[in-house]
């Protein structure tokens, strides 16, 4: 049997998804090698990778740099192998978030692009469409399957319908992680709880939270306004919480001592002014602030961390002075 991507709503040609796949095979252990200093195997590897890309241009390639398959899924599989020329990323990954608009702000895809779908919207800064798919409540989506009655993660968005019942018994099966790999995208992202690749194993946490600024909000859908999370890395318990309201971005967030962290605030298409912990910094949109895990004082009745508290808020309007009369 040929899955391809398994339980799509829009096909995609299950060749297009092998060489796609055999590709990013191929960039991952040039990659490997690489770290493991073993040049020679890098190089052999970065060949094969380039010679996969080339056959994939040829055989799904149109002229102008783009893609013969249309689906939400060869737009994933492309960008996540970085298969398309580089000046024609930022490009696929428009039209990606417009098919996804043109569905009605739902996906299209099956277990391989699901896998890839809220993560690859967000890395090329997609963000709004990512909360767009997570607040979206009809078939298919995740919250479409919770207004069915789900606890678990379902094989079929649609595995029980209030409706109409159970599905077919003979592939209907109600613990299956697929779709779970959102549960990543809203550690990552929402969150913003992450790692640097070259600080491996937590030894520098990442925090990257991206509430829902959100200014079109698709109908029957709502906002996300506040998050709370935590994980317990191998460094230690790493807590946060943010909230967005009216402009404001409050963000706390929790390290165990010693624990070492930059924090990247969103961005917000508006000057803005941050203070941690009540006092005032300078800032600039894009800069990473330092952060570490401190202890209580020996005197404080609690023996949890010290939370680190952040505020970013618009900076206020400055009216232009009066004329002199």
């Amino acid at each position: 049997m040929e899955y391809g991507d398994w339980l799509a709503y829009e096909p995609t040609d299950n060749r297009f998804v092998s060489l796609a796949y055999y590709a990013y095979d191929a960039m991952v252990m040039a990659k490997i090698e690489r770290i493991l200093e073993r040049r020679d195997k890098a190089v052999e590897y970065q060949l094969l990778y380039q010679e996969i890309r080339r056959e994939f241009m040829r055989r799904y390639g149109r002229e102008e740099g783009l893609l013969k398959e249309q689906s939400q899924t060869a737009y994933l599989l492309a960008l996540m192998a970085h298969l398309l020329p580089r000046e024609k990323e930022k490009q696929a990954a428009e039209i990606l978030a417009k098919k996804i608009e043109d569905n009605g702000y739902r996906l299209s895809t099956g277990f391989v692009g699901t896998g890839i779908l809220m993560q690859t919207l967000s890395r090329y800064g997609n963000h709004h469409m990512a909360y767009n798919l997570l607040m979206q409540r009809d078939n298919p989506s995740w919250l479409y399957s919770v207004d069915q009655g789900a606890t678990t993660i379902w094989e079929r968005w649609n595995s029980y319908r209030k409706d109409q019942g159970f599905g077919d018994a003979a592939m209907n099966s109600f613990n299956h992680y697929a779709y779970g790999c959102v549960g990543e995208w809203m550690y990552r992202y929402m969150a913003g709880i992450d790692t640097i690749e070259e600080r491996p194993g937590f030894e520098v946490v990442l925090l990257r939270p991206q509430p829902d600024t959100r200014t079109f909000v698709p109908k029957g859908e709502n906002r996300i306004t506040w998050v709370r999370a935590s994980y317990e890395s191998p460094r230690g318990l790493i807590q946060v919480w943010w909230q967005w309201r009216d402009g404001v971005f409050d963000y706390e967030v929790t390290l165990e001592e010693g624990i070492e962290a930059v924090l990247c605030l969103p961005e917000t298409g508006q000057e803005s002014q941050v203070e941690i912990n009540g006092r005032q910094i300078q800032w600039k949109t894009g800069e990473r602030i330092a952060l570490k895990g401190e202890r209580r004082q020996e005197s404080s009745p609690s023996k949890s961390p010290l939370p680190i508290r952040v505020r970013m808020r618009p900076v206020p309007s400055r009216e232009a002075p009066l004329p002199a009369s």
